[in-house]
């Protein structure tokens, strides 16, 4: 039981380290209001181009695509910041295994992913009007945490070119673009 109790403890802390909640104007506007801002730009351009009939593949695809861009510069970021600090290092030589830490750390990270595109699609879906069923929820919701965990675990996987290069900002920025472009989510099929 103490393993689980820590396990846990770990979640909470690496959210702190992460997140501005101890401000929740801070919280509202980086992690909220951004991710809802990028979708919907995407989505309202798709909208007025491509008309009102097709708009729901166009908020699912950017919700995706989002929960993409927030695990990837959360998780790239993190190890940044352990590096900046000087923790890396004793973060790698604990007796605690690293895939525990960095299961932790993710956890947090795809729960907040979660929230953010959860947030934008319903107010996007107020907006625009868009009418879910349960079968539609569904399917979004398991597509979602789908995506968010192959994107967290691609973040790890990005991550670890902190190791190697010391400009991780462009590391990241060129990732985010390279998915924008190759995920198709944003333009016509």
């Amino acid at each position: 039981m103490e393993n689980v109790y820590r396990f846990f403890r770990r979640v909470s802390f690496s959210y702190k380290m992460s997140s501005v909640l101890n401000d929740w104007r801070a919280f509202f506007t980086i992690d909220l209001l951004i991710p809802l801002m990028q979708m919907m730009c995407y989505s309202l351009v798709g909208y007025y181009v491509y008309g009102a009939e097709n708009i729901e593949k166009w908020v699912i695809s950017n919700a995706i695509v989002t929960s993409a861009f927030t695990a990837i510069y959360r998780v790239g970021l993190q190890l940044a910041r352990e590096r900046a600090s000087g923790t890396l290092s004793l973060m790698l030589a604990t007796k605690t295994s690293i895939s525990e830490i960095l299961i932790s750390s993710a956890i947090s990270t795809m729960l907040l992913s979660f929230v953010s595109v959860v947030f934008g699609v319903s107010v996007l879906s107020l907006l625009l009007g868009l009418a879910w069923n349960g079968q539609k929820i569904l399917e979004f919701v398991f597509i979602l945490i789908l995506a968010i965990f192959v994107a967290t675990c691609f973040g790890f996987f990005i991550s670890c070119l902190i190791l190697l290069t010391t400009e991780i900002h462009l590391v990241t920025n060129t990732i985010d673009k390279v998915l924008l472009i190759f995920t198709g989510a944003n333009f016509s099929s």
